[in-house]
C-alpha cells in the first residue's frame, strides 16, 4: 500500500523525479528545517485554540467571511502530531493518505475545514 502525505503530493507537483527516488527508490533527499515556519505554525495553533476555548470565531473569519468557529475535539492534539496525525485508507485504490493538520474549523451546518498554515516566502 502506498502511503501518501500532503507534502508527497506537493512533491510529485513540484518535482516528479524527486518524488520517484523517494517513494520508489527510498532514496532520502535532504531537507532545509523551516525553523521560523515552524513558530509561526505554533503561533497560529495558540491563537486558534484560544478562540476554541470560546467556541468564538476567530477575527480572520468574520473579516473574509467564514462562517465557521475552531472544532472541538478531543483528538485534535493527536491530529496534530506528525507522528500521529490522521488518515483515510482507499483500499480500492490501494493507498493511505496521512498527516498531521494545523486545525480543523467546522461549519454550522457541521461540514469540517482542514487549515493548513503556510508560511514560506518566495520571490
Amino acid at each position: 500500500m502506498l502511503k501518501l502525505s500532503r507534502s508527497a503530493i506537493e512533491q510529485y507537483l513540484s518535482c516528479q523525479r524527486c518524488f520517484i527516488l523517494m517513494y520508489k527508490h527510498k532514496v532520502r533527499l535532504n531537507m532545509l528545517p523551516f525553523t521560523l515556519n515552524s513558530a509561526v505554525d505554533n503561533l497560529c495553533k495558540n491563537e486558534f485554540d484560544h478562540y476554541r476555548e470560546k467556541q468564538e470565531p476567530h477575527p480572520l473569519f468574520i473579516k473574509h467571511n467564514i462562517d465557521a468557529v475552531p472544532f472541538k475535539h478531543p483528538d485534535m492534539n493527536k491530529w496534530r502530531n506528525n507522528f500521529q496525525g490522521i488518515s483515510y485508507v482507499n483500499e480500492e485504490e490501494n493507498f493511505k493518505f496521512f498527516g498531521a493538520v494545523d486545525d480543523v474549523w467546522v461549519q454550522p451546518n457541521g461540514e469540517l475545514i482542514i487549515s493548513d498554515v503556510k508560511s514560506t516566502s518566495k520571490n
